[in-house]
């Protein structure tokens, strides 16, 4: 049985887009009472057009202080299959809907960045520094680069 997990608010994110200007606290306070479930308030800004998809990513690499990807420059890292270990293939990165950019031997560890969309998605950021024992750096990139870059990397490795 696999666990649920959790619904976060996006308080923070509605926050940061209304300090960013991308939204009014009217438009938030509005569509807050139509919808009546956690979260659901991007999620119908954004299928309404009221705010787009890069909007949000901006958003949410702000409130982590992380470094936003463009589009395209989500690109898989070439030396990701000899840098990293068997264990941190591509169905780890399918299922968690995460790139790996750059690798590096920087550091006493080495570096692994990465890009994905939601920065406090902390469960998949802990588990590929338990697999990889590299020092893991954020980057947030939107869902349809991630998408585009994971196809991508399933085509090179013939998967």
């Amino acid at each position: 049985m696999s666990a649920k997990k959790p619904e976060v608010s996006l308080d923070y994110l509605l926050n940061a887009l209304v300090d960013m200007g991308f939204l009014k606290q009217a438009q938030v306070d509005e569509v807050r009472a139509q919808t009546l479930r956690k979260g659901g308030v991007v999620e119908w800004l954004m299928k309404h057009g009221r705010l787009t998809e890069w909007q949000v990513t901006k958003a949410r690499a702000a409130q982590f202080g992380a470094e936003v990807i463009e589009d395209d420059k989500v690109v898989v890292a070439k030396n990701w299959r000899r840098r990293l270990p068997r264990s941190v293939g591509a169905k780890f990165f399918k299922e968690r809907q995460v790139v790996p950019v750059q690798i590096s031997a920087g550091g006493t560890r080495g570096v692994c960045k990465v890009a994905l969309n939601d920065p406090s998605d902390l469960d998949t950021i802990d588990f590929l520094y338990h697999l990889t024992r590299m020092d893991i750096v954020v980057r947030v990139a939107s869902r349809p680069a991630i998408k585009n870059a994971l196809s991508k990397m399933r085509d090179r490795v013939g998967r």
